[in-house]
């Protein structure tokens, strides 16, 4: 037995395992920058819009963050051990029923979120950051913003769900491209957009890079399994819970028409009216989804 410090050994880095773990790494990382480089980049655009833009956009961006945030990457984390099990037998069918369930799960609670955001992003925005600097003019264009960003929301939600079938089949790589090509497509639309609509360009071009990610991971992951990935059977479902979302969602702008939403926070009858919507707008939507049999419909 020798004893005292442990003397490390180089020898170990130049094995073919190693190197194969430090190539992986390297792609998780990369992953992870662009992401960060997509937010990065479209406030850099930010800052050569009109002042204020960077705020609009910023703020916009983070509602869009809590409200997917917490829904969709909860969910595919609680995914990835079934479906990792899955891939790991080829079990196609159970990854199929797995991945389905992620997105009708996902869906019941990120579509009438969407509905609500579309409808009520300047009543919200006003609740929350109307005060001191932040103007009635700031309100209505992070209001604007966070409209065209809502598909983005939609968008992510799927992606992150995605990535877990990607990590799953341990395809690092095509997270990365498609990554990095989402973040070409959001720097060129992003500035052209932006130059002629403004801060709402912004989130329009984020929208359309999201969408189209979406679409290419959705294609390419088809292609890998050589199996389809259920997508038609999900139209129903995705279909009765849009009928009990917008319903929902117009209930709630009816009634934040009482209030005066340029009077934001220090107003407490808007305070009062954003709270009869919200719960109003659930109410509805519970009901619809029972009476739509939406529940049943995520289960099959």
């Amino acid at each position: 037995v020798r004893w005292g410090l442990p003397t490390p050994s180089p020898g170990g880095t130049r094995g073919p395992r190693f190197r194969f773990f430090l190539g992986e790494m390297g792609k998780v990382a990369a992953i992870g920058i662009v992401a960060q480089l997509n937010v990065v980049l479209l406030r850099v655009l930010a800052s050569f819009l009109a002042e204020g833009s960077m705020t609009h956009y910023w703020y916009a961006n983070r509602l869009v963050d809590l409200s997917q945030g917490t829904i969709a990457v909860a969910v595919g984390s609680a995914l990835l051990p079934a479906v990792a099990r899955d891939a790991a037998e080829q079990n196609w069918e159970g990854f199929r029923e797995n991945f389905a369930e992620a997105v009708r799960l996902v869906a019941l609670v990120l579509v009438p979120v969407a509905c609500l955001l579309i409808g009520l992003g300047r009543p919200i925005v006003s609740i929350l950051f109307l005060h001191g600097e932040f103007s009635v003019y700031a309100v209505d264009r992070t209001a604007a913003t966070l409209r065209f960003l809502v598909p983005f929301m939609v968008a992510l939600g799927g992606i992150q769900i995605v990535k877990k079938a990607y990590f799953a089949l341990d395809d690092r790589t095509t997270l990365l491209v498609v990554g990095a090509g989402g973040l070409v497509f959001t720097a060129g639309a992003g500035y052209l957009l932006s130059a002629r609509i403004g801060v709402e360009g912004l989130g329009l071009a984020l929208s359309i890079s999201g969408v189209a990610q979406l679409v290419a991971y959705l294609g390419i992951l088809r292609f890998k399994m050589g199996e389809k990935l259920g997508l038609a059977a999900l139209a129903g479902p995705l279909l009765r819970i849009a009928v009990a979302s917008v319903p929902a969602a117009a209930a709630a702008v009816g009634i934040c028409t009482l209030g005066d939403w340029d009077q934001g926070p220090a107003s407490l009858r808007n305070w009062a009216v954003l709270a009869a919507a919200g719960l109003t707008a659930s109410a509805i939507y519970i009901a619809l989804v029972r009476m739509l049999k939406v529940g049943k419909a995520v289960r099959s």
